[in-house]
Protein backbone atom coordinates (compact mmCIF):
# COMPACT_ATOMS: atom_id res chain seq x y z
CA UNK A 1 0.00 0.00 0.00
CA UNK A 2 1.46 3.38 -1.03
CA UNK A 3 0.76 6.91 0.10
CA UNK A 4 -1.13 7.83 -3.09
CA UNK A 5 -3.44 4.81 -2.56
CA UNK A 6 -4.16 5.65 1.09
CA UNK A 7 -6.96 8.19 1.32
CA UNK A 8 -7.86 7.77 4.97
CA UNK A 9 -5.98 7.20 8.21
CA UNK A 10 -8.07 6.57 11.30
CA UNK A 11 -6.67 6.65 14.81
CA UNK A 12 -8.64 4.72 17.42
CA UNK A 13 -8.01 5.72 21.02
CA UNK A 14 -9.70 5.31 24.38
CA UNK A 15 -8.79 8.76 25.69
CA UNK A 16 -9.65 12.23 24.37
CA UNK A 17 -7.04 13.56 21.97
CA UNK A 18 -4.57 16.17 23.24
CA UNK A 19 -2.25 18.43 21.26
CA UNK A 20 0.79 16.45 22.45
CA UNK A 21 -0.72 13.13 21.41
CA UNK A 22 -1.65 14.61 18.05
CA UNK A 23 1.98 15.65 17.52
CA UNK A 24 3.30 12.29 18.66
CA UNK A 25 1.01 10.56 16.14
CA UNK A 26 2.11 12.86 13.26
CA UNK A 27 -1.50 13.89 12.58
CA UNK A 28 -0.70 17.40 11.29
CA UNK A 29 2.01 15.96 9.05
CA UNK A 30 -0.43 13.49 7.50
CA UNK A 31 -2.99 16.23 6.87
CA UNK A 32 -0.30 18.25 5.06
CA UNK A 33 0.29 15.21 2.84
CA UNK A 34 -3.35 15.35 1.76
CA UNK A 35 -4.52 12.40 3.84
CA UNK A 36 -7.98 12.46 5.40
CA UNK A 37 -7.41 11.88 9.13
CA UNK A 38 -9.96 10.94 11.75
CA UNK A 39 -9.62 10.24 15.45
CA UNK A 40 -12.23 7.91 16.91
CA UNK A 41 -12.50 8.68 20.62
CA UNK A 42 -13.86 5.65 22.50
CA UNK A 43 -13.27 7.15 25.95
CA UNK A 44 -16.97 7.33 26.83
CA UNK A 45 -17.40 3.67 25.98
CA UNK A 46 -14.45 2.48 28.07
CA UNK A 47 -14.43 5.14 30.80
CA UNK A 48 -17.83 6.68 31.49
CA UNK A 49 -17.85 10.46 32.10
CA UNK A 50 -14.10 10.77 31.54
CA UNK A 51 -12.91 14.30 30.73
CA UNK A 52 -9.42 15.70 30.10
CA UNK A 53 -9.09 19.45 30.47
CA UNK A 54 -6.52 19.97 27.71
CA UNK A 55 -8.21 17.79 25.07
CA UNK A 56 -8.66 19.33 21.64
CA UNK A 57 -11.76 19.68 19.48
CA UNK A 58 -11.61 19.26 15.72
CA UNK A 59 -14.19 18.31 13.12
CA UNK A 60 -12.30 15.10 12.37
CA UNK A 61 -12.55 13.86 15.98
CA UNK A 62 -15.47 11.46 16.29
CA UNK A 63 -16.99 10.50 19.64
CA UNK A 64 -17.90 6.82 19.65
CA UNK A 65 -20.17 5.40 22.34
CA UNK A 66 -20.66 1.74 21.40
CA UNK A 67 -19.15 -1.17 19.50
CA UNK A 68 -22.21 -1.03 17.26
CA UNK A 69 -21.11 2.42 16.15
CA UNK A 70 -17.60 1.11 15.53
CA UNK A 71 -18.97 -1.60 13.23
CA UNK A 72 -21.09 0.88 11.28
CA UNK A 73 -18.19 3.33 10.92
CA UNK A 74 -15.84 0.58 9.76
CA UNK A 75 -18.41 -0.65 7.26
CA UNK A 76 -18.85 2.87 5.87
CA UNK A 77 -15.15 3.18 5.00
CA UNK A 78 -13.40 1.93 1.90
CA UNK A 79 -11.00 -0.20 3.90
CA UNK A 80 -8.75 -0.81 0.90
CA UNK A 81 -7.87 2.86 1.10
CA UNK A 82 -7.83 3.15 4.89
CA UNK A 83 -5.29 2.34 7.58
CA UNK A 84 -6.24 2.21 11.27
CA UNK A 85 -3.79 3.10 14.01
CA UNK A 86 -4.68 1.54 17.36
CA UNK A 87 -3.45 3.81 20.14
CA UNK A 88 -3.49 1.30 22.98
CA UNK A 89 -2.23 -2.16 23.80
CA UNK A 90 -4.20 -5.34 23.27
CA UNK A 91 -5.69 -6.43 26.62
CA UNK A 92 -8.84 -8.12 27.80
CA UNK A 93 -10.48 -4.71 28.11
CA UNK A 94 -10.37 -4.17 24.34
CA UNK A 95 -10.91 -7.78 23.29
CA UNK A 96 -14.28 -7.10 21.65
CA UNK A 97 -12.86 -4.29 19.52
CA UNK A 98 -9.98 -6.48 18.32
CA UNK A 99 -12.44 -9.29 17.48
CA UNK A 100 -14.35 -6.85 15.28
CA UNK A 101 -11.15 -5.69 13.59
CA UNK A 102 -10.14 -9.31 13.05
CA UNK A 103 -13.47 -10.43 11.58
CA UNK A 104 -13.51 -7.48 9.17
CA UNK A 105 -9.82 -8.03 8.28
CA UNK A 106 -8.95 -4.40 9.01
CA UNK A 107 -5.39 -3.18 8.41
CA UNK A 108 -4.07 -2.09 11.80
CA UNK A 109 -0.85 -0.24 12.60
CA UNK A 110 0.63 0.96 15.86
CA UNK A 111 3.12 3.62 16.95
CA UNK A 112 5.04 2.13 19.87
CA UNK A 113 6.87 4.95 21.63
CA UNK A 114 7.16 6.13 25.20
CA UNK A 115 7.98 2.80 26.86
CA UNK A 116 9.91 2.84 30.14
CA UNK A 117 11.18 -0.13 32.17
CA UNK A 118 8.59 -1.83 34.37
CA UNK A 119 9.28 -4.50 36.98
CA UNK A 120 8.46 -8.08 36.12
CA UNK A 121 6.24 -9.89 38.62
CA UNK A 122 5.31 -13.52 38.70
CA UNK A 123 1.74 -14.60 38.01
CA UNK A 124 1.62 -16.40 41.35
CA UNK A 125 2.62 -13.28 43.26
CA UNK A 126 0.13 -11.08 41.41
CA UNK A 127 -2.80 -13.44 41.84
CA UNK A 128 -2.00 -14.01 45.49
CA UNK A 129 -2.04 -10.28 46.23
CA UNK A 130 -5.29 -9.78 44.37
CA UNK A 131 -7.14 -12.50 46.21
CA UNK A 132 -5.64 -11.56 49.55
CA UNK A 133 -6.87 -8.00 49.12
CA UNK A 134 -10.30 -9.16 48.01
CA UNK A 135 -10.04 -7.04 44.89
CA UNK A 136 -12.74 -8.79 42.86
CA UNK A 137 -12.63 -6.35 39.95
CA UNK A 138 -8.87 -6.67 39.54
CA UNK A 139 -9.06 -10.45 39.78
CA UNK A 140 -11.69 -10.35 37.04
CA UNK A 141 -9.47 -8.15 34.86
CA UNK A 142 -6.54 -10.51 35.41
CA UNK A 143 -8.63 -13.51 34.35
CA UNK A 144 -9.99 -11.61 31.35
CA UNK A 145 -6.45 -10.79 30.23
CA UNK A 146 -5.44 -14.44 30.48
CA UNK A 147 -8.46 -15.40 28.39
CA UNK A 148 -7.69 -12.68 25.82
CA UNK A 149 -4.11 -13.92 25.46
CA UNK A 150 -5.33 -17.48 24.92
CA UNK A 151 -7.80 -16.30 22.26
CA UNK A 152 -4.99 -14.47 20.47
CA UNK A 153 -2.75 -17.53 20.64
CA UNK A 154 -5.56 -19.52 19.02
CA UNK A 155 -5.41 -17.19 16.02
CA UNK A 156 -8.74 -15.49 16.72
CA UNK A 157 -7.17 -12.04 17.19
CA UNK A 158 -5.11 -10.55 14.38
CA UNK A 159 -1.68 -9.16 15.05
CA UNK A 160 -0.64 -5.67 14.03
CA UNK A 161 0.24 -5.34 10.35
CA UNK A 162 2.88 -2.70 10.97
CA UNK A 163 4.53 -1.30 14.11
CA UNK A 164 6.66 1.83 14.30
CA UNK A 165 8.82 1.33 17.37
CA UNK A 166 11.33 3.36 19.38
CA UNK A 167 13.80 0.92 20.95
CA UNK A 168 13.62 -2.86 21.05
CA UNK A 169 11.56 -3.03 24.25
CA UNK A 170 8.92 -0.63 22.87
CA UNK A 171 7.40 -3.56 20.99
CA UNK A 172 5.87 -4.64 24.30
CA UNK A 173 3.43 -1.74 23.87
CA UNK A 174 1.55 -4.00 21.43
CA UNK A 175 0.18 -5.69 24.56
CA UNK A 176 -0.70 -9.27 25.34
CA UNK A 177 1.05 -11.69 23.01
CA UNK A 178 3.34 -8.95 21.69
CA UNK A 179 5.85 -11.68 20.75
CA UNK A 180 3.41 -12.75 18.01
CA UNK A 181 3.19 -9.17 16.72
CA UNK A 182 6.97 -8.95 16.74
CA UNK A 183 7.18 -12.02 14.50
CA UNK A 184 4.39 -11.14 12.07
CA UNK A 185 4.25 -7.34 11.78
CA UNK A 186 6.33 -5.16 9.50
CA UNK A 187 8.67 -3.43 11.94
CA UNK A 188 9.90 0.11 11.26
CA UNK A 189 12.35 1.65 13.75
CA UNK A 190 11.87 5.32 14.63
CA UNK A 191 12.98 7.64 17.40
CA UNK A 192 10.91 8.36 20.47
CA UNK A 193 9.46 11.86 20.61
CA UNK A 194 11.93 12.65 23.40
CA UNK A 195 14.84 11.54 21.22
CA UNK A 196 13.71 13.78 18.36
CA UNK A 197 13.35 16.65 20.81
CA UNK A 198 16.85 15.95 22.10
CA UNK A 199 18.25 16.16 18.55
CA UNK A 200 16.50 19.47 17.97
CA UNK A 201 18.03 21.09 21.08
CA UNK A 202 21.71 20.53 20.45
CA UNK A 203 22.30 24.23 19.86
CA UNK A 204 19.84 25.61 22.40
CA UNK A 205 20.78 28.02 25.20
CA UNK A 206 19.97 28.14 28.91
CA UNK A 207 16.58 29.20 30.24
CA UNK A 208 17.86 29.71 33.81
CA UNK A 209 21.13 31.49 34.54
CA UNK A 210 21.81 30.29 38.08
CA UNK A 211 22.72 26.73 39.08
CA UNK A 212 19.67 24.54 39.45
CA UNK A 213 18.32 21.02 39.63
CA UNK A 214 15.06 20.05 37.98
CA UNK A 215 12.16 17.99 39.31
CA UNK A 216 10.12 16.07 36.71
CA UNK A 217 6.62 16.64 38.02
CA UNK A 218 3.89 14.06 37.33
CA UNK A 219 0.89 15.98 38.71
CA UNK A 220 0.62 12.89 40.86
CA UNK A 221 -2.29 13.79 43.17
CA UNK A 222 -4.51 15.01 40.33
CA UNK A 223 -3.35 13.23 37.15
CA UNK A 224 -6.39 12.26 35.01
CA UNK A 225 -5.06 8.71 34.50
CA UNK A 226 -5.52 8.13 38.23
CA UNK A 227 -9.26 8.54 37.81
CA UNK A 228 -9.39 6.84 34.41
CA UNK A 229 -7.85 3.62 35.69
CA UNK A 230 -8.99 3.80 39.32
CA UNK A 231 -5.43 3.95 40.69
CA UNK A 232 -4.42 4.79 44.23
CA UNK A 233 -2.44 7.98 44.51
CA UNK A 234 -0.86 10.30 47.05
CA UNK A 235 -2.71 12.74 49.28
CA UNK A 236 -2.03 16.18 47.84
CA UNK A 237 -1.31 18.13 51.01
CA UNK A 238 1.04 15.53 52.51
CA UNK A 239 2.80 14.98 49.19
CA UNK A 240 3.60 18.62 48.49
CA UNK A 241 4.71 19.20 52.09
CA UNK A 242 7.19 16.32 51.80
CA UNK A 243 8.48 17.51 48.44
CA UNK A 244 8.99 21.10 49.53
CA UNK A 245 10.79 20.15 52.74
CA UNK A 246 13.12 17.95 50.71
CA UNK A 247 13.70 20.69 48.14
CA UNK A 248 14.48 23.18 50.92
CA UNK A 249 17.16 20.84 52.23
CA UNK A 250 18.62 20.25 48.75
CA UNK A 251 18.85 23.98 48.03
CA UNK A 252 20.60 24.59 51.32
CA UNK A 253 23.01 21.66 51.01
CA UNK A 254 24.03 22.06 47.36
CA UNK A 255 23.63 25.83 46.86
CA UNK A 256 21.26 25.32 43.92
CA UNK A 257 17.67 26.21 43.12
CA UNK A 258 15.05 23.54 42.50
CA UNK A 259 13.09 24.17 39.30
CA UNK A 260 9.80 22.38 38.51
CA UNK A 261 9.21 20.93 35.06
CA UNK A 262 5.41 20.76 35.20
CA UNK A 263 3.46 17.86 33.77
CA UNK A 264 1.58 19.03 30.64
CA UNK A 265 -1.77 18.14 32.23
CA UNK A 266 -1.13 20.04 35.47
CA UNK A 267 -3.82 22.63 34.79
CA UNK A 268 -4.21 23.66 38.43
CA UNK A 269 -0.56 24.82 38.47
CA UNK A 270 -1.69 27.70 36.29
CA UNK A 271 -3.52 29.24 39.26
CA UNK A 272 -1.84 27.61 42.28
CA UNK A 273 1.83 27.21 43.13
CA UNK A 274 2.14 24.04 45.20
CA UNK A 275 5.94 24.31 45.38
CA UNK A 276 6.41 27.24 47.80
CA UNK A 277 6.70 29.78 44.99
CA UNK A 278 9.46 27.92 43.15
CA UNK A 279 9.68 28.50 39.40
CA UNK A 280 7.35 26.22 37.46
CA UNK A 281 7.88 25.77 33.71
CA UNK A 282 5.44 24.24 31.23
CA UNK A 283 6.59 22.53 28.01
CA UNK A 284 10.28 23.24 28.66
CA UNK A 285 11.31 19.95 30.25
CA UNK A 286 14.05 19.09 27.76
CA UNK A 287 15.54 22.57 27.85
CA UNK A 288 15.61 22.50 31.65
CA UNK A 289 17.18 19.04 31.83
CA UNK A 290 19.93 19.96 29.37
CA UNK A 291 21.53 22.48 31.74
CA UNK A 292 20.52 21.02 35.12
CA UNK A 293 23.12 19.92 37.67
CA UNK A 294 21.09 16.74 38.21
CA UNK A 295 17.49 15.56 37.90
CA UNK A 296 14.86 14.36 40.39
CA UNK A 297 12.04 12.07 39.26
CA UNK A 298 9.49 9.47 40.26
CA UNK A 299 8.44 7.56 37.14
CA UNK A 300 8.11 10.28 34.52
CA UNK A 301 8.82 9.20 30.94
CA UNK A 302 10.89 12.41 30.72
CA UNK A 303 13.69 10.52 32.45
CA UNK A 304 14.57 9.62 28.85
CA UNK A 305 15.79 13.17 28.32
CA UNK A 306 18.01 12.96 31.40
CA UNK A 307 19.56 9.82 29.95
CA UNK A 308 20.13 11.46 26.57
CA UNK A 309 21.65 14.60 28.07
CA UNK A 310 23.73 12.40 30.40
CA UNK A 311 22.40 13.91 33.61
CA UNK A 312 22.45 12.07 36.90
CA UNK A 313 18.96 10.89 37.86
CA UNK A 314 17.88 10.53 41.47
CA UNK A 315 14.57 8.78 42.02
CA UNK A 316 12.31 9.95 44.82
CA UNK A 317 9.59 8.25 46.86
CA UNK A 318 7.71 8.84 50.11
CA UNK A 319 6.73 6.66 53.05
CA UNK A 320 3.16 6.69 51.75
CA UNK A 321 4.20 5.43 48.32
CA UNK A 322 6.18 2.60 49.85
CA UNK A 323 3.42 1.58 52.25
CA UNK A 324 0.25 2.24 50.24
CA UNK A 325 1.23 2.36 46.55
CA UNK A 326 3.29 -0.75 46.08
CA UNK A 327 2.84 -0.89 42.28
CA UNK A 328 4.14 2.67 41.99
CA UNK A 329 6.99 2.28 44.47
CA UNK A 330 8.16 -0.91 42.76
CA UNK A 331 8.19 0.95 39.45
CA UNK A 332 10.41 3.68 40.89
CA UNK A 333 12.68 1.09 42.51
CA UNK A 334 12.99 -0.77 39.20
CA UNK A 335 13.95 2.40 37.31
CA UNK A 336 16.66 3.19 39.83
CA UNK A 337 18.01 -0.34 39.50
CA UNK A 338 17.84 -0.29 35.70
CA UNK A 339 19.90 2.91 35.52
CA UNK A 340 22.16 2.05 38.48
CA UNK A 341 21.28 5.24 40.29
CA UNK A 342 20.12 6.32 43.71
CA UNK A 343 16.68 5.84 45.27
CA UNK A 344 15.83 8.41 47.97
CA UNK A 345 13.02 8.49 50.52
CA UNK A 346 12.22 12.19 50.85
CA UNK A 347 10.59 11.61 54.25
CA UNK A 348 13.96 10.56 55.68
CA UNK A 349 17.16 12.60 56.25
CA UNK A 350 19.01 13.35 53.01
CA UNK A 351 21.50 10.64 52.05
CA UNK A 352 22.69 11.98 48.67
CA UNK A 353 26.47 12.18 48.48
CA UNK A 354 28.59 14.07 45.94
CA UNK A 355 29.94 10.81 44.53
CA UNK A 356 26.36 9.74 43.78
CA UNK A 357 26.00 12.51 41.20
CA UNK A 358 27.86 10.57 38.51
CA UNK A 359 25.98 8.32 36.09
CA UNK A 360 26.61 4.81 34.75
CA UNK A 361 27.47 5.34 31.09
CA UNK A 362 26.93 1.70 30.12
CA UNK A 363 23.49 1.52 31.72
CA UNK A 364 22.44 4.82 30.13
CA UNK A 365 23.53 3.57 26.70
CA UNK A 366 21.63 0.32 27.19
CA UNK A 367 18.49 2.28 28.14
CA UNK A 368 18.84 4.45 25.04
CA UNK A 369 18.65 1.52 22.60
CA UNK A 370 16.00 -0.39 24.49
CA UNK A 371 13.54 2.46 24.95
CA UNK A 372 14.40 5.50 22.83
CA UNK A 373 15.85 4.64 19.44
CA UNK A 374 17.61 2.05 17.31
CA UNK A 375 21.04 2.14 15.72
CA UNK A 376 19.43 2.28 12.28
CA UNK A 377 17.12 5.17 13.16
CA UNK A 378 18.95 7.45 15.59
CA UNK A 379 20.14 9.95 12.97
CA UNK A 380 16.72 10.33 11.32
CA UNK A 381 13.75 12.39 12.50
CA UNK A 382 10.80 10.10 13.23
CA UNK A 383 8.34 12.22 11.23
CA UNK A 384 10.46 11.83 8.09
CA UNK A 385 10.73 8.07 8.51
CA UNK A 386 7.00 7.83 9.18
CA UNK A 387 5.91 9.78 6.07
CA UNK A 388 8.48 8.09 3.83
CA UNK A 389 7.24 4.65 4.94
CA UNK A 390 3.89 5.28 3.25
CA UNK A 391 5.56 6.17 -0.03
CA UNK A 392 7.26 2.84 -0.55
CA UNK A 393 5.50 -0.29 -1.67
Amino acid sequence: MTLNKIKNIVYIGYAPLTAKTSRDFFIDDLIKEGINVEYWDLSQYYFENLTINNSINESWIKKVNSMGEVKMMLSAKNNRETVYFINFAFTGKVLLLFRILTKMNITIFQIARGMIPVPASTVKKSVGKLFKAGMVKKVSNFAFNKAALLIKQMGLIKTFDRIYYAGEDALKIAGLGYEMDKQKAELIPINSSDYDHYLSLKGSSRLVEHKYVVFLDEYLPYHPDVHMFGLKTVKAEEYYISLNKFFDDIESRYNVKVIIAAHPKAVSYQTNNYFNQRDVFFFKTAELIKYAEFVFAHRSTAISLAVLFEKKLIFLYTNYMQEKMDYYYQGIHHLAKTLDTQLVNIDQPITIMEKDLNFNERMYDDFKYKFLTSKGAELSIAKDVFIKSFKKV
